[in-house]
């Protein structure tokens, strides 16, 4: 497993991403709607900007701004 990482939701559920994933990856894997109005997060309890590399064991709460939107 030294490719990966593994984060918890701030409700405790455990997650697997590839080494080096940012906020936003994981704001992704959460869905689409998640990751196109994630602004940031609190890793840890430390606000943290969307392309914060997290690291193995990080607790993630997402910060979301339901006006931004990606183009598509």
């Amino acid at each position: 497993y030294q490719d990966k990482i593994f984060l918890f939701t701030s409700k405790g559920k455990l997650y697997s991403l590839k080494k080096g994933a940012t906020v936003l990856d994981f704001a992704y894997l959460q869905g689409v709607e998640t990751g196109n109005t994630c602004v940031g997060a609190y890793v840890n309890g430390h606000k943290e900007a969307e392309n914060y590399p997290l690291k193995n064991g990080q607790s993630v709460r997402f910060i979301l701004n339901k006006k931004k939107r990606t183009a598509i």
